[in-house]
C-alpha cells in the first residue's frame, strides 16, 4: 500500500498490511533502475505540494547519493 498520510499508515499497520511512502516507492524505483530518484524528488517537490520532515528528506537523500 502506498501511503504517506501517519493515520492511515497506522491503521494499515494494525491490519498486517505492508507499506511504504513516496520517497520509499522513489528509492525502490531508483534501485530497480527506473528512474533517477534525485530527479524524480526534485520534480516532486517543485511541481505538488509533497511535504516530508527535514530528517526524513536527509535520510533520503544519503541514501540516493
Amino acid at each position: 500500500m502506498l501511503i504517506d498520510e501517519r493515520d492511515g499508515r497506522l491503521e494499515a499497520r494494525q491490519r498486517g498490511l505492508l507499506t511504504t511512502g513516496t520517497l520509499g516507492v522513489l528509492l525502490a524505483a531508483g534501485e530497480l533502475g527506473l528512474i533517477a530518484p534525485g530527479k524524480a524528488y526534485r520534480r516532486l517537490v517543485e511541481e505538488t505540494s509533497f511535504r516530508v520532515s527535514a530528517a526524513l528528506e536527509a535520510t533520503f537523500l544519503e541514501q540516493i547519493q
